[in-house]
């Protein structure tokens, strides 16, 4: 029985399901299909972009590995560019602190140019403590490595092939050629099992090249951040030289140092070695092994070009795993749905239908008392409002009919009661007429007191005048103090400006100061450093020495104080200058505003002495009032004649009031006849 019930199309609400459900459960397929292939292309974009936000990690780390070495030897030539320069034992010491410091670094080297210095000849066929700092003409070339064997022992040597390597002469020519980068990454090369790349920085003294400052390291630890980083199974790395050779790939290390072209996949990676952009992008690529994503982007430091591959699979069966869920959440919320709308949608109209079927039969019956409970605001609404209305209407209309018999023949005997009241409210009208003659004689009398009145007015309004004229003269006298005070103010702002200009005058001078004071710490730093060579003899100088820095830095602190208060001198002035500023407009709208008062109290002057001769128009107008009282008298006597003809059309109005009430008595005998609320 249910199964008959539900399946027949006999019924409204089974038709809504039938029909709705399917056009609606069409849609929705269509809609999540879309949606699909839209999601689709969202979730292989975020891949995308997840591949490229890793790749771009990893390129950071290389960039900031090759920036830390070259930030070193940048510091290094920085060091005789202040006057190290010359020093060369002290060179000496210096790189070989700078190699313990750092245990990634493999080697720390100076290289001047022959004779830079002046000091070659003596230090020709040197065979002191440093003699492997110098080669056989003396040139300055010391180099400090680790030892392969154990790297915690260093040794040194001089640099070789000075003419003709990249490691100087590529940081020459740069120098020469106007270029704005200093320094040079030379091309690694395998050494003992390593990959070691030169990081060389340009030595320049009074704008001339005089030598180069250089460091060696290790690309070892690239490996290990790269392996590190492992964000996908799958995921492996090739860093390419600017020469195009491999510097560094965590899969398969036989391919180390060798060139791109000796690859399998060279078509790929040369793609990305040749793009001449810092973008990085994504390209699909299939071979014998498999599909795979690569994706590609330099390293600015260095020039060099970072490729990650990772294999499809891996991306395409997270976005297949992230459609199934999509699709089954869905399908399931969308059939979810489609049985609560249709369910919603199939009451909301066969209910209140049902409920027009009963008020109709109720009707039918002569039964007009027809209520709902809740009225929808569509069609099916509309139809039961239409009922009610019909219902409401045709019980009004009966119920009219009946009130309004009855109203009729109330009023028709209130009609026969307030006629015969009629007659003694005008027989009472002759006297109230006397009463209003009265009356109007005292208004004549008013109207004579009112001109003497008008007289007093007209003789203020003259004197009211000569004072308005005076206090015009006081805001005239006004407007030209707040002139003085806007003079003023200005010449307050000039002196401020011109404050300001000494203490930026002031600032010059404290930079000089602080000039003098960083030379005269280089200098204590010099004195220092031959103390220590002195020995015991030197002791003495170096407290003098020890105690010039601490004055210097001392001065250091007290420019700093002293710019610190200039500038907060500076901010003071410039605030006051804004606040003068700000004070001088707002005096000039002072001004504008009291030049507007005097203008319209001017105007108003004259337009008060315009009002004077109005005040005489007036006095003639009381006068004539008068008058109108005498003719008002002359209508009341004319009005009591009036209300005794009313006497007279009252008699005659009673007796058709009598005939209205019986013809009243007779309707209300046939509606009694109804059956109505």
């Amino acid at each position: 029985y249910f199964m008959k019930q539900f399946f027949t199309l006999d019924k409204i609400r089974n038709k809504i399901f039938v029909y709705t459900g399917l056009t609606f459960l069409i849609m929705s397929l269509t809609i999540i299909s879309i949606l699909l292939a839209k999601m689709n292309e969202v979730l292989y974009d975020f891949a995308q972009d997840e591949m490229r936000v890793s790749l771009s990690e990893a390129i950071l780390i290389i960039k900031s590995s090759n920036l830390e070495a070259v930030r070193t030897a940048e510091t290094m030539a920085r060091a005789q560019e202040a006057g190290m320069f010359g020093s060369r034992e002290e060179t000496v010491k210096y790189g070989l602190e700078i190699l313990k410091s750092n245990s990634s670094f493999t080697g720390v080297s100076f290289g001047y140019e022959p004779n830079a210095d002046g000091k070659d000849n003596n230090y020709r066929n040197y065979s002191g403590k440093y003699e492997g700092a110098f080669d056989e003409t003396g040139r300055f070339l010391p180099y400090w490595y680790r030892d392969i064997s154990d790297p915690s022992v260093l040794k040194l040597k001089p640099l070789v092939d000075m003419e003709t390597s990249m490691y100087y002469v590529g940081v020459k020519e740069k120098f020469l050629s106007g270029s704005k980068e200093k320094f040079l990454i030379t091309e690694p090369y395998l050494y003992e099992g390593k990959m070691i790349v030169e990081n060389m920085v340009s030595l320049v003294v009074d704008s001339q090249f005089v030598g180069i400052a250089g460091i060696d390291r290790s690309l070892s630890s690239i490996d290990t951040a790269l392996l590190g980083l492992k964000v996908y199974n799958t995921d492996e790395y090739v860093l390419i030289s600017r020469l195009g050779n491999v510097i560094s790939s965590t899969n398969d290390k036989s391919i180390q140092a060798k060139n791109i072209t000796e690859l399998k996949n060279y078509n790929i990676y040369n793609k990305y070695y040749t793009h001449s952009t810092n973008d990085i992008f994504v390209t699909p690529f299939s071979d014998d092994t498999g599909d795979y994503y690569y994706v590609g982007g330099k390293v600015t430091v260095g020039d060099w070009t970072l490729i990650m591959r990772l294999n499809q699979d891996e991306i395409t069966s997270y976005i297949n795993e992230e459609l199934r869920y999509l699709v089954i959440g869905l399908f399931s919320l969308g059939f979810i749905i489609t049985i609560i709308v249709l369910g919603l949608i199939s009451k909301s109209i066969t209910k209140p239908i049902e409920t027009a079927i009963d008020a109709s039969k109720k009707v039918s019956e002569g039964n007009f008392d027809i209520s709902f409970d809740k009225v929808p605001n569509d069609e099916t609404g509309k139809l039961l409002s239409t009922i009610k209305t019909m219902a409401d209407n045709l019980n009004s209309l009966v119920a009219g009919i009946n009130e309004s018999s009855l109203q009729v023949k109330s009023t028709a005997n209130k009609i026969e009661l307030s006629s015969s009241l009629q007659k003694k409210k005008i027989q009472n009208f002759s006297e109230f007429t006397s009463n209003i003659a009265a009356a109007s004689a005292q208004i004549s009398a008013t109207t004579k007191d009112l001109v003497a009145t008008m007289t007093n007015v007209a003789n203020a309004a003259s004197n009211t005048s000569e004072n308005a004229n005076q206090k015009h003269d006081d805001i005239n006298k006004m407007e030209a103090q707040m002139t003085e005070l806007l003079n003023a103010t200005s010449k307050i702002s000039k002196k401020l400006s011109v404050l300001d200009k000494k203490a930026t005058n002031i600032n010059s001078v404290i930079d000089t100061i602080n000039k003098v004071a960083d030379q005269t710490n280089l200098l204590s730093l010099n004195a220092a450093i031959e103390a220590e060579k002195a020995g015991e003899y030197g002791q003495g100088f170096s407290v003098v020495a020890t105690e010039i820095r601490r004055l210097s830095d001392q001065t250091s602190n007290a420019t700093y104080d002293i710019e610190e208060m200039i500038k907060e001198m500076q901010a003071a002035v410039n605030s006051g200058v804004m606040e003068m500023d700000k004070f001088s407009d707002e005096v000039r709208k002072i001004v504008a505003v009291v030049n507007e008062v005097g203008k319209n109290l001017a105007e108003s002057i004259k337009e008060f002495r315009v009002l004077i001769p109005h005040f005489e128009i007036v006095l003639e107008s009381m006068e004539s009032q008068a008058g109108g009282a005498v003719q008002i008298n002359e209508s009341i006597s004319n009005l009591n004649e009036n209300a005794k003809h009313a006497v007279e059309f009252l008699s005659e109005f009673t007796e058709a009031s009598n005939s209205l009430n019986e013809a009243v008595n007779r309707l209300h005998n046939e509606i009694s006849k109804f059956n109505i609320n």
